[in-house]
C-alpha cells in the first residue's frame, strides 16, 4: 500500500503548495513560450492562411515530443498521467496542422484544433499559477497573463483560416449558385 502525506490521508483538499505538479518551467521554456506567443500573434499577417496555422500547430506539436517534461509540468494537477496528456495533445496538434493543409478535411481539422485550444486552456492558467507561486520574473508573469487572451485570438485565426475559408470558398466556387 502506498503511503500518502498526512493531508491526503483524510480526503482533505491539497495545500496550495500541492497545486504545483513540478518545479516552475525553466527559462528556456519561458523563451519558447515567448516564441510561441510571437508566432501566434503573427496571425494578423494572413488571417486566412491555412499554411500559417499548419506551421504553428505542427511546430507546437513537435515541441511536445522534444520537451515533454516542460509541458507535463503545466498539466493541471487534478489530471492523471500528465506525460500521456502531453503526447496525445502534441499528436493532436501535429495531426490538426497537417489536416488544415488538406482541403477535403480542412474544416474538420480546424474544428478539432479549436476544440483542442479550448481543452488546453487550463494548462495556460496552470502555467501562470505555477509561475506566480514560484515568484517568476515580472516579465515572464506578464507574458503569461498576455498569453491567456491570445488563446481567443488563436481560436479566431484557426476558424477564419479553416472553417470560414472553406464556407467562403464553397460559396465562390464556379459551380455554386448564389442569389
Amino acid at each position: 500500500m502506498v503511503e500518502l502525506d498526512p493531508p491526503y490521508q483524510h480526503n482533505c483538499p491539497p495545500p496550495p503548495s500541492a497545486l504545483i505538479r513540478s518545479p516552475p518551467p525553466s527559462p528556456t521554456f519561458y523563451s519558447s513560450s515567448l516564441v510561441y506567443f510571437l508566432l501566434s500573434t503573427l496571425y494578423s499577417l494572413s488571417l486566412s492562411s491555412p499554411i500559417g496555422v499548419a506551421i504553428l500547430f505542427i511546430g507546437a506539436g513537435i515541441l511536445h515530443f522534444v520537451r515533454p517534461a516542460s509541458y507535463a509540468g503545466i498539466v493541471p494537477y487534478m489530471l492523471p498521467h500528465p506525460l500521456a496528456i502531453v503526447y496525445i495533445s502534441g499528436l493532436a496538434e501535429v495531426a490538426g496542422g497537417i489536416g488544415v493543409l488538406v482541403p477535403q478535411v480542412r474544416s474538420l481539422a480546424g474544428r478539432g484544433l479549436i476544440l483542442l485550444l479550448i481543452a488546453v486552456f487550463p494548462a495556460n492558467v496552470q502555467m501562470l499559477v505555477s509561475a506566480r507561486s514560484a515568484h517568476a520574473p515580472f516579465w515572464a508573469e506578464t507574458l503569461l497573463w498576455i498569453r491567456l487572451p491570445v488563446q481567443a485570438l488563436l481560436i479566431a485565426w484557426v476558424w477564419r483560416a479553416t472553417v470560414y475559408r472553406d464556407s467562403r470558398d464553397k460559396q465562390q466556387s464556379p459551380g455554386s449558385i448564389t442569389t
